[in-house]
């Protein structure tokens, strides 16, 4: 496998640092990256990534940058947009690894389900059938799911047998009933957490509103 001179870079530095910042990754790990390269054609309003994932720009306004891009590069030590390397090796390994024709994930706070969807975009590739579960406790983002879906082919109205893509709105707790999470109104506020009850103000004195958001506990999620 021929490295890029930015490979090549972060392959020395990861050597000679004492301690890797991202790490859980190891050269050997590039060829599984390679294994799942996908070139895709750039196209406005999106960020491509190098799996052939297309994520809206604006779901993602902190690399606004790469807007109408796609990326030549594999996502190490990050991809500069959502993720480490180490997390992008977990669900390849996993997929990898997967026995018989079908695959399947739970996505829990799930933000626009960028993991799903890109689960299920691998998935279909090498020919498994696949179903995805992901529970988001901010309406403003679950509104976000099917369109993250619908631009990556996994939306449910495309009819595809093998693909059953599934948005539950809630919060995940050990039992039922409901909480109260930061009403989000910008891809920018991710990163919100529940609470029993709904304050006035925050830690700092901000006036933040929430919503009741159902809880829902993962023997239901599951079955």
């Amino acid at each position: 496998m021929a490295f890029s001179e930015r490979l090549q870079r972060i392959l020395i530095a990861r050597d000679e640092l004492a301690q890797d910042f991202f790490g859980g990754w190891t050269p050997t790990d590039l060829a599984l990256f390679e294994k799942y390269h996908f070139p895709l054609a750039a196209e406005p309003g999106y960020i491509t990534d190098y799996f052939g994932l297309k994520t809206e720009t604006g779901f993602v306004p902190w690399a606004a940058r790469l807007d109408g891009t796609t990326s030549a590069e594999p996502p190490i030590p990050d991809d500069g947009v959502r993720a480490e390397a180490i997390e992008y090796f977990a669900l390849l390994d996993a997929l990898d690894q997967s026995i018989g024709n079908a695959f399947t994930i739970v996505e829990l706070g799930a933000s626009y389900a960028p993991w799903a969807s890109i689960a299920g975009v691998l998935a279909k590739r090498v020919g498994k059938s696949f179903i995805a579960r992901t529970v988001e406790a901010s309406s403003f983002f679950c509104g976000m799911i099917p369109r993250m879906f619908a631009a990556n082919g996994l939306a449910n109205q495309t009819g595809d047998p093998k693909v059953e893509m599934m948005v539950i709105y809630g919060a995940v707790g050990v039992r039922v009933g409901s909480i109260f999470f930061p009403r989000v109104r910008s891809a920018w506020e991710n990163g919100g957490r529940m609470v029993e009850s709904a304050p006035d103000v925050d830690y700092v004195g901000r006036s933040v509103e929430h919503e009741e958001v159902p809880v829902k506990t993962l023997r239901e999620i599951f079955d």
